[in-house]
C-alpha cells in the first residue's frame, strides 16, 4: 500500500466527536502496524512493542516504541 492508498483508507473510517470517536481508525492503525511489523525478521520484532493506552473509556490511542540505541532524543509521531 503506498502513501495515498494509506490516506484513501484512513479518510473513509468516521473519526469523528462527536460520533464514532476514534475506536474504529485506532483498530485499523494498531492492525497495520502488527501486520507490518509481522513481516519483520525477529531481530527487529524483539525492538518494538505494540501497545493501546486507554487516555479515556473506550478512547484509546496505539502507542509504538521501537527501542533505539544511546541516549538520543524520542521521535514521538501524533
Amino acid at each position: 500500500m503506498n502513501a495515498w492508498q494509506l490516506a484513501q483508507q484512513l479518510v473513509r473510517i468516521d473519526s469523528s466527536n462527536p460520533g464514532a470517536q476514534e475506536d474504529t481508525i485506532e483498530r485499523y492503525i494498531k492492525l497495520l502496524v502488527e501486520q507490518r511489523v509481522s513481516s519483520m525478521p525477529a531481530c527487529l520484532v524483539k525492538h518494538i512493542s505494540i501497545k493501546e493506552l486507554e487516555v479515556f473509556p473506550t478512547r484509546r490511542n496505539p502507542n509504538v516504541t521501537v527501542a533505539g540505541y544511546g541516549s538520543a532524543p524520542n521521535l514521538v509521531y501524533i
